[in-house]
């Protein structure tokens, strides 16, 4: 019933890769192997039982992104995310055993850790989720949001002139401001679009609306639009920045990746 043992083991493994290191494992019959291993469990116990498990947190397998990142490639903001995670766990986890004076074996594993604080603390103002740059991440990103948040007030504050002027009241077919293509619009009426100044971007499924970009607000759009840009630009810029940290200490944040593995099969 080695497989039930396997089963067991691999439910407290918390990486893809320590599960399938579980899945692999074989008996052993050389003599100086097994009492090698035997040793490792003692001193995993004598932690456990001390001060409770090694305090890991998330583990990602990210050998290939720093490797990517090594050779030039650009990551994106969730690859540095779990980057950001693996070389925290590792550390907290070289913190934990650091304070055992009579666990060599295992002290000799996390002796190897590399950590590397800064590289963290980087990706961590930068990034706020898989898909979110803080304003944080540079001086430029957060002028470039201001004046981009401070132009699209400036759009809404004529739009709703335009909604609540008497003029257009009969032509409009709701006072709802919208966006298409990237661009605010407001619906217009079908039979009414030819006395509505503007752009038109969209038709309604029934054909009974308009969207259009009123020329008001054209040159305000335009601008909103190279701000866009601009922001696109300088988020490219700040994950190239964090992907040559990680791309410098790539080697070492690889072999963290395989100690933390071996950390993890003797916790479990």
């Amino acid at each position: 019933e080695f497989d039930k043992i396997q089963n067991i083991l691999s439910s407290y493994a918390i990486s893809e890769n320590a599960k399938d290191k579980i899945e692999k494992l074989r008996p052993i019959t050389r003599k100086e192997v097994i009492e090698l291993l035997l040793k490792q469990t003692s001193e995993a116990q004598k932690m456990i039982l001390t001060k409770g498990p090694i305090p890991f947190g998330n583990i990602y397998d990210v050998r290939l992104q720093s490797k990517r990142a090594s050779i030039g490639s650009v990551l994106d903001a969730k690859s540095l995310l779990k980057i950001k995670e693996t070389l925290r766990t590792a550390r907290i986890s070289k913190l934990y055993i650091d304070n055992f004076d009579d666990i060599p074996i295992i002290k000799s594993l996390s002796d190897n850790i590399r950590v590397s604080k800064s590289i963290e603390d980087e990706i961590e103002k930068a990034i706020i989720s898989d898909t979110e740059i803080s304003d944080d991440a540079s001086v430029e990103l957060r002028r470039i949001r201001r004046q981009m948040a401070n132009e699209k007030q400036s759009i809404k504050n004529k739009l709703n002139e335009i909604v609540t002027s008497a003029k257009y009241a009969k032509i409009l077919q709701d006072t709802v401001v919208t966006v298409r293509n990237e661009r605010f619009v407001l619906p217009v009426k079908s039979e009414n679009k030819d006395q509505f100044p503007g752009i038109v971007h969209d038709t309604s499924s029934s054909g009974a609306t308009v969207f259009i970009e009123p020329m008001a607000i054209v040159n305000m759009n335009n601008h909103l639009s190279t701000l866009k840009q601009e922001e696109y630009r300088e988020i490219e810029r700040i994950l190239e920045f964090l992907t040559s940290l990680v791309g410098e200490f790539s080697q070492e944040i690889i072999y963290d990746c395989e100690i933390l593995e071996e950390l993890e099969d003797r916790k479990s």
